[in-house]
């Protein structure tokens, strides 16, 4: 049984840095505004290419986070969040993930996007300060990146959410530029 002019096409497309960027943290959801009251990441896949998320990893200092499988589309937004708040953001394009405890510290840190090769995608640092509104900066609100086309890790580039729902996870952020 001989396999005779067949192509086979295996689409296996390797993230490279900054397709995928963190576009949104909720470090610190209480007192909530009207969002339910747990942390979370989004993330905006920046590329033209699909990826699925399996076995990609966030990390802030020594404790990680591992991704189930996820087709994330060319241009989507993600938001990742505790498994048992999932079904809270109705309509949310959400991974639920096993989230340890106080993962996101309010004082802020870095987070680094691993792919499932342990290629660096993204880093990103975040401080309660960037929230550039004293009244956002005591939680409740999200901080969101103003431009998804400026990567840098400057302050200037995150501000607290200007939606009165406290944030826009899974959303386009209402504080682009």
């Amino acid at each position: 049984n001989e396999l005779r002019d067949t192509t086979l096409f295996l689409p296996f497309d390797f993230a490279e840095q900054f397709d995928l960027c963190i576009s949104e943290i909720m470090a610190d959801p209480s007192p909530p505004v009207l969002l339910p009251e747990t942390e979370y990441i989004e993330i905006h896949n920046r590329s033209l290419t699909a990826y699925n998320l399996r076995n990609w990893q966030l990390v802030v200092g020594a404790k990680k986070i591992v991704l189930p499988p996820y087709h994330m589309a060319a241009g989507s937004y993600l938001l990742i969040c505790d498994s048992s708040f999932t079904a809270q953001f109705q309509g949310v394009p959400a991974v639920g993930v096993h989230w340890p405890s106080s993962f996101l510290p309010n004082s802020g840190s870095s987070i680094l996007l691993y792919n499932a090769f342990g290629d660096l995608i993204f880093q990103s640092e975040y401080d309660p300060d960037y929230a550039q509104n004293e009244a956002k900066s005591n939680g409740g609100w999200s901080l969101e990146r103003i431009d998804l086309e400026n990567l840098c890790a400057h302050a200037e580039l995150w501000q607290a959410s200007k939606n009165p729902s406290g944030g826009t996870p899974g959303y386009e952020n209402s504080v682009q530029v």
